[in-house]
């Protein structure tokens, strides 16, 4: 989605590793045998949704050099509204059925506290895009969900399985080299000046000259 969008390319190793995590979180998860054919299908429709949001959001922070806080004045209109319209036909009659309403004023602070954490974690959200990218924060995500499941086998004595271990080390070590290869494809090579001295290629904006 991001080179059809954005035109970046991934290198043949950084797609390796890539490719690398995925095949680990698969192992982890190919124990669970409760998989149903519809369960399937909406996690792909979700996945390429979130896709197409996360492209589409680098665009406008790469392309369009919005900064994090201009584009939630534009995006978070639009994503309020899809929220609220879903949850009012998925979720609004059992809503007002029970009288549940009524505890968004019995618990105001907790509700306010629950928003204003949305609102954070939206904003780093975005704040990752522009640093790393959409793929960046996809391949964050996936670490992020292998190091609580692997603190807690080990922390909390939690029963997990070998093949579990197995395929959660497999995408640590693979986003390992992927961060790796990211930061070493991102590095300037040194050129040597005059004098002969190596020096890192870096642009200095004087008088709006470089």
């Amino acid at each position: 989605i991001s080179y059809f969008i954005l035109g970046k390319k991934e290198t043949k190793a950084q797609c390796a590793s890539l490719a690398l995590i995925c095949i680990g979180t698969a192992i982890a998860a190919s124990g669970d045998m409760s998989l149903t054919a519809t369960g399937l299908l909406l996690a792909v429709c979700g996945s390429l949704s979130e896709a197409v949001r996360l492209a589409m959001t680098d665009l406008l922070l790469s392309g369009h050099k919005m900064d994090v806080l201009e584009s939630t004045y534009f995006l978070a209109p639009a994503g309020a509204a899809c929220l609220f319209l879903t949850g009012a036909v998925l979720e609004g009659p059992t809503i007002l059925a029970r009288g549940d309403l009524s505890k968004l004023a019995e618990h105001p602070l907790t509700f306010a506290l629950a928003a204003t954490l949305g609102f954070g974690v939206q904003l780093l959200t975005t704040a990752v895009i522009k640093a790393a990218g959409g793929t960046g924060l996809k391949v964050l995500g996936q670490v992020r969900n292998s190091i609580p499941v692997l603190c807690g086998a080990l922390v909390y004595r939690e029963p997990i399985g070998a093949q579990s271990v197995a395929g959660y080390l497999l995408s640590l070590a693979a986003f390992s080299s992927y961060t790796y290869l990211k930061t070493r494809a991102t590095t300037p090579s040194p050129v040597p000046d005059a004098a002969g001295k190596e020096h890192e290629l870096e642009p200095l904006r004087r008088g709006g000259e470089v």
